[in-house]
């Protein structure tokens, strides 16, 4: 799992907007609500996710 999280979190600091984040689908792209509001979010697993995103 350590892999996929570099694999992913190189994919956000790479990114120059948020809609290249979109692509491959299995990211799960997520706006987030509530107190996270103004944020997002991509799948590492079923399980954990990368939270916080900006949308630049």
């Amino acid at each position: 799992m350590h892999r996929r999280a570099y694999a992913k979190l190189q994919a956000v600091d790479a990114a120059d907007t948020l809609a290249f984040l979109r692509a491959p689908p299995s990211n799960r792209l997520e706006q987030l609500h509530g107190d996270r509001d103004g944020q997002w979010s991509i799948r590492i697993n079923d399980q954990w996710r990368v939270c916080g995103l900006d949308h630049r």
